[in-house]
């Protein structure tokens, strides 16, 4: 009976805040999102009353609503004990930018036998302080206003009783001024390589303006949330509230276990229960023993479409960066082999002065000598002919020693590029000898992206730097960044997400090496190519993976002779 009433009340919520369908919102903006985050009652990212430091994310737009059932226990106020309760709320936020969100929430609540109630309409936001990604903490702040828009029916003896109702759920102009204000201060600790664990912390006050401070509230919430596969989160929330002035952790006390399950349609469904921790019989009491809640929420990314397009420009200005380099080095080497062409006309030329001057000498040489002497021409011809002799024969010498000497320059260059070519190959890392063999690599399992994310985790940037390095020394190798997932969630949202998350690899490697942006390019195949069974985590694990493939395994032989 309480989950029947439960799903009627988010019906009810859902209905009230749209009046068309969330397909039709998905229809309108034109895209697919990845996976709901694990949303709290505020629509912030979080557990069911437990906030988390963490942005929703630049145009992230989160609707939730919830709706929970419980049986008074405690007879205080209105109604009188054994009234069936119920609560719910709808709200919806924004990402205003990587570290903003704002928040809209509105209560309501219905007794047996009275008509439904407004509580407090509650408005608010986050700002989370930045962090460099690979740190595991998360800071930020989350104030909000509440305006109290109808008279509380609910618990009229003068206090706020905390188990059984949010003070947003029953804050009414009865509370004086009906404004109350409050600030929270949030932390999250990711724990693990890929945050599949996270603690979150809350700590905070609320007063209305027209109490002193003495009567306002301290409030105490600490979560662990648990994402064991992409399409679910576990959590466990221990919260407490209590006054300023005196201020106790035992009651009221309340433990939350929840469960949500994501769809691939941009739908969470979220379902747990409060369980109090304590039975005081005095000071400030309970209201009821357990409460069941239910929530539904739905998530998109207003500005995919605006990031698909800008990284699309990136990758064709990266390309068109790296064609201009490609003809400025072809111009530098064209310059530099005319110039080389000139200087070897050049001393070609001189060479062919000299000689001629050497044999004009030569000439003018032997005519001085047959003109000073005849009759000594016999002994003059006898005597040069020795002096050729010689002097061709110390020719014939210098020229065996110059080719000798030429031979072993030749031996010592030669031993010089086999000793230079043995240490390149002894240089090079079984993966890479492996790739020059085979064609074929799969990037180290640092390269393993979050859940729904197409950023390069902060750990595989070093390891993709290498791999980009290495690459570069083989630039007539023409290779593809394929992406591959695993079966998990639709086809196409798949398809898409691999192909985002190779460009990825892309961007990154050419802003490493420019020259490889006429090297590489990306696609992706999504589930279409698993490497193993799709039925076991091992398996799915295997199967999310960044592969690289020579589209001309002729050339390889180049490399490897």
């Amino acid at each position: 009976m309480h989950l029947k009433r439960i799903g009627l009340a988010a019906v009810i919520c859902c209905a009230a805040l749209t009046n068309y369908t969330f397909a039709n919102i998905e229809a309108d903006a034109g895209f697919v999102s990845p996976n709901v985050p694990s949303t709290s009652y505020w629509g912030t990212r979080g557990l069911s009353q437990t906030v988390a430091a963490e942005p929703l994310g630049d145009g992230r737009l989160n609707f939730a609503v919830s709706g929970s059932n419980f049986k008074k226990e405690q007879t205080i106020g209105l109604p009188p004990k054994g009234t069936n309760v119920f609560t719910g709320r709808a709200a919806v936020s924004f990402g205003l930018n990587d570290n903003m969100d704002a928040f809209l929430l509105l209560p309501v609540y219905r007794t047996t036998g009275e008509d439904i109630g407004l509580g407090g309409f509650v408005g608010g936001g986050n700002w989370i302080i930045p962090m460099p990604q690979s740190s595991p903490f998360r800071f930020g702040i989350n104030p909000y206003v509440i305006y109290g828009l109808k008279d509380n029916k609910v618990t009229r003896d003068g206090s706020v009783h905390y188990a059984g109702y949010d003070y947003f759920d029953a804050f009414g102009e009865e509370d004086k001024t009906g404004i109350g204000v409050g600030i929270k201060l949030v932390q999250s600790l990711i724990l693990g390589q890929n945050g599949l664990m996270k603690l979150h912390f809350n700590e905070g006050i609320f007063k209305n303006p027209g109490h002193s401070i003495d009567e306002g509230l301290l409030l105490l919430a600490t979560g662990l949330q648990i994402d064991p596969v992409s399409f679910m989160t576990i959590g466990i929330e221990l919260n407490s509230r209590t006054t300023i002035k005196k201020p106790t952790v035992s009651d009221p006390l309340w433990v939350t276990p929840s469960v949500m399950f994501r769809t691939p349609a941009n739908a969470g469904l979220l379902f747990g229960a409060d369980v109090t921790g304590s039975r005081k019989s005095g000071g400030v009491k309970p209201l009821e023993k357990y409460r069941l809640f239910g929530d539904v929420a739905f998530s998109f990314d207003m500005l995919a479409s605006k990031r698909a397009e800008a990284a699309a420009k990136r990758h064709d200005e990266l390309k068109a960066k790296a064609e201009l380099e490609r003809q400025a080095q072809e111009l530098a080497a064209q310059k530099e082999s005319l110039a080389q062409r000139m200087a070897e006309d050049s001393i070609a030329a001189a060479q062919s002065v000299a000689q001629l001057t050497e044999q004009a000498q030569a000439d003018a040489v032997r005519a001085r000598a047959i003109a000073d002497s005849l009759e000594n021409l016999a002994g003059t011809i006898a005597q040069r002919a020795q002096q050729d002799s010689a002097a061709m024969a110390q020719a014939m010498k210098e020229k065996e020693e110059e080719v000798r000497a030429q031979r072993e320059a030749d031996s010592l260059t030669l031993a010089v590029t086999q000793k230079q070519l043995a240490e390149e190959r002894a240089r090079r890392s079984q993966a890479e000898q492996q790739f020059l063999s085979t064609g074929m690599m799969t990037l180290d399992n640092s390269v393993q992206f979050q859940s729904g994310r197409v950023d390069i985790p902060h750990n595989a940037r070093g390891y993709l730097t290498i791999t980009a390095r290495m690459l570069a020394k083989y630039p007539k190798l023409k290779i593809e960044i394929g992406g591959h997932t695993d079966n998990i969630g639709g086809m196409q949202a798949n398809m898409n997400i691999s192909e985002r998350r190779a460009e990825s690899v892309y961007e990154f490697m050419v802003s490493v090496e420019p020259g490889l942006a006429t090297m590489l390019s990306a696609k992706g195949y999504g589930p279409t190519m698993p490497k193993a069974d799709n039925n076991t985590a091992a398996g799915r694990q295997i199967n999310r993976r960044i592969e690289l493939k020579v589209l001309n395994p002729e050339v390889l032989q180049e490399y490897n002779p």
